[in-house]
């Protein structure tokens, strides 16, 4: 095995790392597509998201909000990480990026959840 410190330090340099990009995306779509009412459900009919998810509860919410959830802090914290080293390393720069549209995402789909009615709390 080739211990190259050098040869290290560049390759974390090359670009965002592909697992974030991955859950970002992941994350975006999942949004995306519970804005839409076959997936998301209305206010008087169940969606995709409804009948797929709907038997999993973690402390009462369905599992992929609490994955958007658990995942959104993550990635917070991830872009605060990223902010610190995003001057001196382009690939930070990308990551902060990723990480920022991903809470921005959140915050946008939390607020659709709250004001479309789709969230029920009793």
């Amino acid at each position: 095995m080739n211990n190259n410190p050098q040869r290290d330090s560049e390759r974390r340099k090359r670009g965002p790392k592909p697992v974030l990009s991955i859950v970002v995306g992941f994350n975006l779509l999942l949004m995306a597509v519970s804005f839409t009412g076959w997936f998301g459900g209305t206010e008087t009919s169940l969606g995709v998201a409804d009948r797929i998810f709907g038997k999993i509860r973690v402390g009462g919410f369905r599992a992929d909000f609490v994955w958007l959830v658990v995942s959104t802090v993550a990635l917070s914290v991830a872009l605060l990480i990223f902010i610190v080293s995003a001057r001196k390393d382009r690939a930070a720069l990308i990551n902060a990026a990723l990480c920022l549209a991903e809470v921005i995402g959140f915050v946008l789909y939390l607020h659709r959840s709250l004001v479309s009615g789709v969230l029920d709390f009793g």
